[in-house]
Formats: structure tokens, C-alpha cells, sequence
């Protein structure tokens, strides 16, 4: 499976990995990094934080959970079709270029970088559709049911290790 590739053998391999979910709920495919997280917490997964549209609240529990590796994830603007997804590193991340939240999301990657010593990743997906009172494209869907039951069995047996 592609995702299992890129996802386990790039960054993942063995490492405590932590999501936080980036979104606004009821703005249509905004909510994705968000409800990502919401899905993989309701499936136990304690590594996967949902933090809204504002993930600078939730850099506290992240770092305590000591993660080897953050995913910050999020719906953004990559001019791919729409549920497309990314891996994205901090460098490679234009200021303000594809996130509608109140920090941008290379400055929450960098201090977690920092200040938690972990590899960080932007996990970017194309949205279709961000009007108010709009629930998640059929694209964006079909997207998060992939990762979700891909990053499940990561983040359940990565994250759920007492350190």
C-alpha cells in the first residue's frame, strides 16, 4: 500500500508518534487534520490530538507524550486534487502560504521541533470545499478513512508504549 510505505519507512520506522489535528469544524474540508485526530482518538489512540484551529493550545500535551516524531495535520492549498495528500517538512513550508489558523503552522512545527526534540511533518490534505455550514467532501472522506486506518495501527502501538 503506498501510504504504509511512505508513511512507515520515511518517518515513521519504530518511533513514538504523536498527530495533532488542525482544523475548524463545520467549515467543510477545514475540519480534516481535526476530525483525523477525533477518529483516531475514538479509536484509543492517545497519540492523536485534536487541536481545533488553534494547535499553539495543545504544544503542552504534545511534548508530554515525548514523541519521536509529530504529524501536524491539516487541509490545506497544494493546487492537487482535492483529498490528495503530503507529507510536508517544516523547510519546505511557505509562511502563511497553506494554513487558515491563527499560528502558522511552521512556527508550531518549529518549536516542537525544538523544544521537544522531534522530527516534524506537516500531513497536508488538498481540500475541495471550506464554506461555512459545509461537512467533508466526498474526496476529503474517502481520504481520512485511508489514513485513519493507516495511521491507527501506528499510533496505537507507537504511542500507547509506556516511556
Amino acid at each position: 500500500m503506498k501510504i504504509r510505505k511512505n508513511l512507515r519507512l520515511k518517518i515513521l520506522a519504530g518511533r513514538r508518534v504523536v498527530l495533532l489535528g488542525v482544523g475548524r469544524p463545520g467549515r467543510g474540508d477545514d475540519a480534516a487534520g481535526d476530525e483525523l485526530a477525533r477518529r483516531l482518538r475514538a479509536q484509543g489512540c492517545e497519540g492523536a490530538i485534536p487541536a481545533a484551529a488553534a494547535p499553539e493550545n495543545y504544544l503542552g500535551p504534545v511534548l508530554a507524550l515525548r514523541p519521536e516524531v509529530v504529524l501536524v495535520a491539516d487541509a490545506v492549498e497544494m493546487g492537487k486534487g482535492p483529498g490528495a495528500w503530503a507529507l510536508v517538512a517544516p523547510g519546505e513550508l511557505v509562511a502563511g502560504s497553506v494554513s487558515t489558523h491563527t499560528a502558522p503552522l511552521s512556527l508550531v512545527l518549529d518549536y516542537l521541533a525544538k523544544e521537544g526534540n522531534a522530527r516534524c511533518y506537516l500531513l497536508g490534505i488538498q481540500a475541495k470545499d471550506r464554506r461555512e455550514g459545509e461537512g467533508l467532501s466526498s474526496e476529503v472522506e474517502l481520504t481520512l478513512a485511508i489514513l485513519a486506518a493507516e495511521l491507527e495501527t501506528i499510533l496505537i502501538r507507537t504511542c500507547s508504549r509506556r516511556l
